[in-house]
């Protein structure tokens, strides 16, 4: 027979058990939920646009995107595939897939859609970073540094190029003199990191006669040392903004990038402060100074860019920006929406329901955005509008 008798350890086991199953039922709850928004939800929104090619490869291209931005490249092959399969030059479908193959290790494929991308999207740093790591993984290493130092002409901030830079350097065995000039270019745009400058130091050895490389050695240290206090005021400055004391991380940002103005994340962080403190004129000053360091992916850069001359209520060129962005990326159809309510705050209602009808075309949730958006009220009314919302 078992015995029933309940003690006061009993009691607790039987509670602290009762407790984790519950806990564990609340945890994997929110687990499938997280996951169904983020993972399945996109596939079923994308899955119900099927019979209309264009608009099913654009959604099916965002949720590849959505995957790459969740750490799950290799699952995106599949729906890349899909896409590239009907249209090979989808633009920066190519790129993804580069991205994707890379994450597994088959380098030599990625480097074929890498390269495609490149015709397609001359101008996007990133692609051709990809394509150098690519390229050095194959041992291809004059190939990489081509690609690389292209990496670097279209946005020299991005640090990860430079120690890309440095493994490819090591492998061609370049003369110290020509290899430290290549560095230099990240010192003279106030871009160094720690890794670069240590490395420079390490080939002025080589070259430099003995003075010279003491006066080096004292820039470095300079370097090493407001970094350091740059640091320290950025722990500060994210201090303050978790009070929401704008004015003190403000003027705890400035004194960092006045230390060290070669640290990417201070720009970030000073950027963000004026938003939050609503300075619109500063921060698109800022931003036109800063946006590569800021954001490194040029079509999300001059997205920002647009918002903050709307921001600014400079609506003529936010909508300039706009179209220059749609007519460079025709596959980002979620530009239609935005330029819809451009469009209207400028008066011209016409092309503002045009742009709205596309955007409902290729995404049938933007209808309940157009009904909702108070700044299209003054659409409302008329028989257009009220076709675009039937159709």
């Amino acid at each position: 027979m078992f015995d029933l008798t309940f003690n006061l350890d009993n009691i607790i086991i039987l509670a602290s058990g009762s407790y984790l199953s519950i806990r564990g039922i609340q945890e994997a709850f929110k687990y499938l939920k997280k996951k169904y928004f983020q993972t399945y939800l996109p596939l079923k929104q994308a899955l119900q646009y099927r019979r209309i090619p264009e608009v099913y490869h654009y959604h099916l291209f965002n949720y590849a995107q959505k995957l790459i931005n969740l750490d799950k490249p290799i699952k995106s092959k599949k729906y890349l595939k899909i896409i590239l399969e009907a249209n090979p030059d989808y633009h920066q479908a190519n790129y993804l897939m580069g991205v994707a193959l890379s994450a597994e290790k088959n380098y030599h494929t990625a480097k074929q859609y890498l390269e495609r991308e490149t015709a397609n999207n001359p101008d996007h740093p990133l692609v051709y970073f990809f394509l150098s790591q690519a390229c050095f993984k194959l041992n291809l290493f004059d190939e990489a540094l081509q690609a690389v130092e292209k990496a670097i002409e279209l946005n020299p901030y991005y640090y990860s190029s430079y120690f890309l830079a440095m493994d490819i350097f090591a492998k061609l065995h370049v003369d110290p003199e020509k290899e430290w000039h290549f560095f230099q270019h990240a010192e003279e745009l106030k871009c160094l990191t720690r890794p670069v400058w240590v490395h420079m130091a390490r080939l002025e050895e080589k070259f430099l006669p003995d003075d010279e490389r003491q006066r080096r050695q004292e820039v470095y240290e300079s370097l090493e040392n407001n970094w350091l206090e740059a640091n320290r005021l950025k722990e500060k400055t994210l201090k303050a903004l978790a009070t929401k004391n704008f004015y003190k991380a403000e003027s705890f940002a400035l004194e960092g990038l006045y230390l060290n103005p070669h640290d990417n994340q201070l720009y970030q962080l000073y950027d963000q402060i004026l938003i939050a403190q609503r300075k619109f004129p500063n921060a698109l000053e800022f931003y036109l100074q800063s946006s590569k360091r800021i954001n490194f992916n040029p079509l999300e850069a001059t997205l920002r860019l647009v918002d903050y001359y709307v921001f600014n209520k400079q609506y003529p060129i936010a909508l300039e920006k706009m179209l220059n962005l749609s007519t460079k990326h025709p596959n980002a159809k979620f530009l239609h929406y935005p330029l819809g309510i451009l469009y209207n705050w400028i008066g011209e209602s016409t092309k503002a329901l045009n742009h709205l009808k596309k955007a409902i075309y290729y995404d049938r949730d933007v209808r309940k955005l157009v009904l909702k958006n108070p700044e299209l009220e003054n659409l409302r009314k008329s028989e257009d509008f009220q076709q675009i919302i039937k159709s």
